[in-house]
């Protein structure tokens, strides 16, 4: 079973995802409120999987990411959160993590990323990720598109 790190402000929501944990024979080898301290305390510990919230005092869920990511931490990494799961999803998975699960589904729900990460598989809910992947990508193609100046744009339009 996984030895794990988690990390959310609300200490009841830490209890509630230990309790679960536990349930399923995985270890919890540490917890933290605030995402620069989760950085070094999840730096120290040799844990298979971290649990992230979003919503951190001082550092948030997608920047601790990005922080162990830059730092090649190769552990995987599963962000929750409270909020709108298609938009933190997306960041979540653009951040580097390995899964995303809303705190808004099933706790068992954490179990089973667990259980897909372990098997080096994402795990992101489909539902509207899809769709929020693709108006992301259609929106940053348009901003390129409107950054480029007339004449190239004319250029492009000559050439096909």
């Amino acid at each position: 079973m996984a030895q794990i790190v988690v990390v959310d402000d609300h200490p009841i929501a830490r209890m509630a995802v230990r309790y679960l944990l536990e349930q399923n024979g995985h270890t919890v080898l540490a917890e933290s409120a605030d995402g620069r301290e989760a950085v070094t305390l999840i730096q120290q510990q040799q844990s298979d999987i971290v649990i992230i919230d979003i919503d951190r005092p001082s550092l948030d869920g997608i920047e601790v990411v990005k922080s162990l990511r830059g730092q090649s931490f190769p552990e995987k990494i599963i962000v929750i959160s409270g909020k709108n799961e298609n938009v933190y999803a997306v960041q979540s998975l653009r951040s580097g993590a390995n899964g995303f699960v809303s705190k808004k589904t099933d706790m068992p729900e954490i179990a089973s990323a667990i259980q897909a990460t372990q098997r080096s598989y994402g795990y992101f809910l489909l539902g509207g990720f899809m769709q929020q992947m693709e108006q992301d990508s259609t929106l940053a193609e348009k901003k390129m598109i409107e950054s480029l100046s007339p004449q190239v744009v004319l250029g492009f339009s000559s050439y096909y």
